[in-house]
Parts: C-alpha cells; structure tokens; sequence
C-alpha cells in the first residue's frame, strides 16, 4: 500500500507540461512540469524536466497528473472505509431491505461506477 502521508506538503496541482526543442534534434523535446504560481506573470515552480521523443511524452503526462493521481487514491480510500463502514452495518443486521439497497447504490455512485439500473432510470426520464 502506498504511503501517502509522505506527500504531505508537496506542490498543489495543477501541473502543467511546457516544451522546449532540444538544439540540433529534429524529435526530441525537453518536458518541463511546472506549477504556475501567478498566471499574469507567469511566475513558476519546476517541478521537473525531462528529455524524450515528443510523440512518446506520456512520462511527462505521468508526472503531470501526480496531484489528481493522489487526491483520487485518496477519494478512493474513503469511499472505501465508507465501504467496509456499511459491510460492518449489514453483516451486524443494521439493515432493512430499503436501506440495504439505498446503501448499495451509495456505494456504487461513490465508486463512480453506472449501472445497467442507472441506464434505465436516465432512459425512462
């Protein structure tokens, strides 16, 4: 499992992914990630920089998305202990059979997962 208390105080997103051309090199690029602190001015924070062929930068885009990367590992997580929170419920008999499938469908909506029911219900609207 990662640990991602050890991110605490990294550079907020987002990141964003400036290129330059390498001198005398026809495909290569230099990827430079960077925080804009000030978009008027364009005041920035490196990140990081990287040379690679331009058509294969998804390295950069990698690095790029780290800070979504991490806040959705983290959303996940608490969908999840949310998750195991409801299971607990069920498996103490906390649930009726309304609130059985009202929690079911929480957990799926949390998940970002659409069901063949959700299909259904936006079809019939």
């Amino acid at each position: 499992m990662i640990d991602t208390d050890k991110y605490e105080g990294h550079t907020e997103g987002p990141w964003v992914i400036r290129t330059d051309k390498v001198a005398g090199a026809t495909r290569m690029m230099t990827f430079f990630i960077r925080h804009y602190t000030d978009t008027e001015c364009g005041i920035s924070k490196l990140i990081c920089s990287m040379q690679g062929i331009h058509e294969y930068n998804a390295d950069a885009e990698l690095i790029a998305d780290a800070p979504l990367l991490l806040a959705e590992v983290k959303r996940l997580r608490d969908v999840l202990r949310d998750v195991k929170s409801d299971i607990d419920s069920y498996l103490n008999g906390g649930w009726n059979g309304d609130e059985g499938w009202e929690a079911i469908s929480s957990i799926i909506g949390a998940l970002g997962i659409q069901t063949d029911m959700d299909l259904m219900m936006e079809e019939s609207e």
